[in-house]
């Protein structure tokens, strides 16, 4: 089986008594989507739908086919949602007769929409162009077979500990396909992560000095610095958004160095003190932001870039992370109730 089907399996739908054709079918058909955890996967919708209704209405003339493509219809994603949920009866009818579910030994599973997630995965690609590198935050969907799926599919995983390191790396995640974003870095985890190359965003100016002395450590060994990409997060203060507490870019917020005209200067005098400092990299929030604030926050990230290179050399900034936390619609989520006669599938809405 391929991991999208053995991922049934991980998520402890499948048995090792189930028949392979069982598995086959359930593989073949729609599952049913649990709304929190695909939705916490599933990044970016609301901004690829935006992506591409620019891409496509910009111009009228002919260009070459991309990957994913054929996913989009009428400039926006169709994907599954709604769509095929006339299959859902028919998956929950033959897991609940083949005894995958049962009301004595098997009362809950989760199903996964994996087509689904490949769908909107492959049009989040579309919508920007090739050179992107779009990583999954592990902390929102952290099952080894979906974050297994996505790095097969060329995707790279955004980590903010060294225990969701250690999982994007067991997956087979490349290390510099991995961004390493935790706000408290101890000086183990920097010597990790440059050791092997990881990608990496300062949190603050103690992170940074802590790096600067973990890279004249690594200069002394090897004669040369490490291959990891470095960045550093800013606050590009922007503005709270509607939930609180997923809001990262207000003037008090505890992530990133403030974009302050004082830390303008001090940042500045860090691209002059550390020659291994190429990246930059802002999150305004997750959920809860609209998209005027996201690009606003991607508009300051690429004007402080341009000052930089103005002052550094047109090369000296490599990248530029915009982040993500883009606001969704979630599908309401479904309910299977069992009986020993039945099998009733409801929305969760009077």
């Amino acid at each position: 089986m391929d991991i999208w089907t053995s991922g049934l399996e991980a998520a402890g739908v499948m048995t090792g008594e189930a028949e392979m054709s069982v598995s086959d079918h359930l593989a073949a058909l729609l599952k049913i989507e649990n709304a929190g955890t695909v939705a916490g996967f599933v990044v970016g919708g609301v901004l690829t739908v935006a992506a591409i209704k620019w891409w496509t209405g910009r111009t009228r003339k002919k260009r070459r086919p991309r990957q994913g493509q054929s996913l989009l219809s009428d400039s926006s994603i169709d994907c599954h949602r709604g769509k095929r949920m006339s299959d859902v009866d028919q998956v929950l009818r033959n897991a609940h007769e083949s005894g995958l579910l049962d009301l004595d030994n098997n009362p809950v599973a989760l199903f996964y929409d994996l087509d689904a997630l490949k769908e909107t995965l492959l049009a989040l690609r579309v919508a920007f162009p090739p050179h992107f590198l779009h990583c999954i935050a592990v902390k929102s969907n952290p099952l080894p077979f979906f974050l297994r799926g996505a790095v097969e599919m060329g995707f790279g995983l955004e980590t903010a500990s060294m225990g969701e390191v250690m999982m994007a790396l067991k997956v087979g995640c490349k290390p510099d396909h991995i961004v390493f974003d935790s706000p408290a870095k101890g000086r183990r985890d920097i010597a990790f992560a440059l050791k092997i190359g990881l990608q990496i965003n300062a949190d603050n100016f103690d992170e940074l000095e802590r790096i600067e002395e973990e890279q004249q450590r690594i200069k002394a060994a090897r004669g040369r610095f490490s291959d990891s990409a470095i960045g550093v997060r800013i606050n590009p203060l922007v503005g709270q958004g509607k939930i609180k507490a997923l809001s990262v870019s207000g003037a008090d917020s505890k992530f990133g160095i403030p974009f302050t005209a004082a830390n303008h200067i001090k940042l500045m005098a860090a691209f002059g003190s550390y020659p291994w400092l190429t990246a930059l990299h802002c999150h305004v929030g997750s959920q809860g932001c609209s998209l005027d604030q996201h690009a606003e926050g991607a508009r300051t990230l690429h004007e402080f870039a341009c000052q930089i290179r103005t002052e550094f050399g047109q090369l000296r900034i490599k990248s530029l992370d915009i982040g993500g936390g883009n606001p969704l619609s979630a599908l309401p989520a479904r309910i299977v109730c069992l009986s020993q006669t039945s099998l009733k599938l409801t929305t969760g809405e009077s």
